[in-house]
């Protein structure tokens, strides 16, 4: 696990009731809010997660990988109803978290207090009087809530902020597979600009610099505790397509097809719930 993520434990487990009863400082915002262009360029994977639909799978998420009591894990997801994650490189550290659904403001929490490890401090949007407040840790990270509708924490949180109150904001590459085409509404999609790890966990070692970006879909398969992934692989040198998809069918078994000459399809890689969380991390 990168050490961000170490570090992101244990502060989410210390002051987890910020993000169930707390909504600081909420202000207005008449301009469509873009969820990839808050969390901006500059992160190797992206995930977008529709909640309702993989509520067993977040739940998990966060107890397993973050250290959240089950309790507060339940009552957090059930909060949130579309998260979006932008990932970096463990050498940067780079975590970058938008949520939407309902965060009530009922004034300030008792676990945003410097005890905990919080310290508050304003934001104010350019060309703006309005001042947000925001918290940070001593753990490194900082958590946001612009309006009631909306969370975000990052261990850089100023150019997220600076994102949602931006009209001009430029969206990630990743926009064109988010949002380009129709997508079934459970299912979580994935993006990932830096695929040499990722590729690994399916063929091993032979991913290095052959693939350029990764884009696909995860489904949970009903009535089971299994998971489906139909996955793109942009090739850097397309000459490689039918070598390297002979390749990976023999290597895992799973059937390939190609679109057009530099992307190789892999479609129904079965994956369990941990297998998923691996991924996300």
């Amino acid at each position: 696990m990168p050490e961000a993520l170490k570090k992101l434990s244990r502060f989410i487990a210390l002051s987890i009731a910020c993000t169930l009863v707390v909504s600081c400082a909420s202000s207005s915002r008449n301009v469509e809010v873009k969820p990839l262009s808050v969390l901006g360029e500059g992160s190797d994977m992206f995930f977008y997660v529709p909640v309702k639909d993989n509520r067993e799978l977040v739940e998990t998420l966060m107890c397993s990988v973050v250290g959240i009591a089950e309790n507060d894990a339940h009552l957090l997801a059930s909060r949130i109803d579309s998260l979006y994650l932008g990932m970096g490189k463990a050498v940067s550290d780079s975590i970058k978290v938008y949520a939407e659904g309902s965060f009530p403001s009922i004034g300030q929490s008792l676990a945003l207090t410097e005890k905990n490890g919080w310290k508050k401090t304003s934001y104010t949007p350019q060309d703006s009087s309005l001042k947000i407040e925001y918290f940070y840790s001593d753990f490194g990270f900082s958590v946001a809530f612009p309006t009631t509708k909306n969370m975000m924490l990052s261990n850089d949180i100023i150019p997220l902020l600076d994102n949602f109150y931006s009209s001009y904001t430029v969206e990630p590459e990743c926009e064109k597979w988010f949002n380009g085409q129709e997508h079934d509404s459970d299912a979580i999609l994935f993006y990932v600009q830096e695929p040499a790890d990722f590729m690994r966990k399916i063929v091993g070692s032979i991913a290095e610099k052959w693939c350029e970006n990764v884009y696909g879909e995860i489904k949970k398969t009903k009535g089971t505790s299994s998971y489906t992934v139909s996955c793109c692989l942009e090739l850097s040198n397309p000459k490689t397509q039918k070598s390297l998809g002979a390749l990976i069918k023999t290597l895992t078994g799973m059937e390939v097809s190609f679109i057009g000459d530099n992307i190789i399809k892999i479609d129904d890689w079965m994956l369990t719930e941990q297998d998923v969380i691996k991924i996300m991390y």
